[in-house]
């Protein structure tokens, strides 16, 4: 179901799709050109300026190769490419090549491609299944053109494009903003915990003192837990969180306050697991 006024139509209804190639990597005069040339590395649900172009290739490797120009505007989709790669897109901000694992999504100049660019980013999930039910593991220009989208009026293409579009800028700022203050206490970290910079205390005069160094041995406890038997159900699923690294690097922050399995006591008991106290360091 789509908004009255609104239609739905598949990509190819709406835009000429696309793709490019590489030039002969033995040929050196196809390379080191200006024309940009973008692969699946580039094409990570963003804006592409020409700042971001990290390869180059000349008119004679443009000619002599499938790699072809697509204008600004042109909404770029990753069908082949490692990890998340595949089923990410970008918006081109300028003119430029790309390689054969890009899909060029050229739209129809009654079309809005802002608005394409947000939507098909939504629909990341999605576009990644798409190879999996058509049986292979990459993405083809046969499926990317028959991608479903909502159609609405261009006029609200444009305003919820724009909207969308204010609201990136201020999520850039913020994030500028984070990345400024983590360079600052990384900075005042280096100072603090080398001794460097000493603090006052409540009475308002420096910490005096030498600093010891000692080895972590020396501080506390070190030990590993382990895994209960997988084999028996009885051991999983109960209430004592059990952490792993994929919940320490998972995390959005340095503190854990739960994990995404959990073992029985009867799992604790009967395996090298152990409770560790509010506290540790893992």
């Amino acid at each position: 179901m789509v908004p009255s006024g609104w239609s739905q139509k598949i990509i190819e209804e709406i835009a000429r799709v696309t793709s490019g190639g590489t030039p002969s990597r033995k040929k050196e005069t196809f390379w080191g050109g200006d024309v940009p040339w973008i692969t699946t590395t580039e094409v990570q649900n963003c804006k592409l300026y020409p700042t971001d172009v990290r390869e180059f290739i000349s008119d004679k490797g443009l000619n002599k190769s499938s790699a072809k120009l697509v204008p600004k505007g042109t909404v770029l989709l990753a069908m082949i490419g490692q990890g998340k790669t595949r089923g990410q897109v970008a918006l081109l901000e300028f003119e430029a090549s790309t390689n054969q694992n890009c899909a060029a999504i050229i739209f129809n100049h009654n079309q809005d491609p802002h608005y394409y660019f947000n939507y098909l980013i939504s629909q990341y999930k999605n576009i990644r299944n798409l190879s999996n039910t058509a049986g292979q593991s990459n993405l083809s220009g046969g499926l990317v053109k028959s991608i479903k989208v909502p159609v609405p009026p261009l006029p609200e293409q444009q305003k919820i494009a724009k909207i969308l579009s204010t609201w990136d800028k201020a999520i850039s700022t913020t994030e500028r903003l984070i990345e400024n203050s983590k360079q600052q206490k990384k900075a005042l970290m280096q100072q603090l915990l080398t001794g460097k910079k000493r603090l006052l205390d409540d009475s308002g005069k420096v910490f005096e003192g030498e600093w010891e160094e000692l080895t972590v041995g020396n501080l506390g406890t070190i030990y590993s837990g382990g895994t209960p038997s997988t084999s028996n159900k009885g051991y999983w699923d109960g209430d004592i969180d059990w952490i792993t690294p994929t919940d320490i690097t998972k995390q959005n922050s340095v503190y854990i306050k739960t994990s995404v399995r959990k073992i029985s006591s009867e799992g604790l008991k009967n395996s090298s697991a152990k409770l560790v106290p509010k506290g540790s360091l893992l």
